[in-house]
Order: C-alpha cells, then structure tokens, then sequence
C-alpha cells in the first residue's frame, strides 16, 4: 500500500502499535511501509476498515492497544 506512513499518521498510530494490533512483527511493519514486502489483503481491508470506520468504532478498536501485553518494552529489549 503505497503511503502506509501517511495512512498510520492520520490514524494516530505508531508502526509498532500498528503491528501490535495486527500482533506482527514491528519488523514486517516496516516492510509494508516501505514497499519491501507487498502488504497482504487482509491488511489492506483492515486499514481501510479504520480509515472508514466512525470515530467512536475507531477509537474503540484503538482502545484495545492499552490491553495488549507489550512482548517488549522499549529501548533495551526485555521479554515480559
């Protein structure tokens, strides 16, 4: 998807709390970004499903990041 950075900005999203929410590697996320790697369908419809979504469906699915269980912390990686 080409201006995945612009589409995640206008959602308000970081890559990394993107890819927690799709639970993919901050790493993939990357790729698609970048165009390294083709972003795959389901991805595609998801990002389309936010950007159309109202704003209360919205920030609801967003919402859910702050329950999401970080697999690592930021700066110097330790697993929880």
């Amino acid at each position: 998807m080409k201006g995945l950075k612009r589409v995640l900005d206008r959602l308000g999203l970081k890559q990394s709390e993107f890819a927690k929410l799709l639970d993919v590697s901050p790493r993939i996320v990357s790729l698609w970004a970048t165009g390294e790697v083709a972003l795959p369908g389901p991805v595609r419809a998801y990002i389309r499903l936010l950007q159309q979504a109202e704003p209360a469906v919205r920030s609801a699915e967003l919402a859910r990041l702050s329950s999401l269980r970080p697999v690592f912390e930021d700066g110097l990686y330790s697993l929880t």
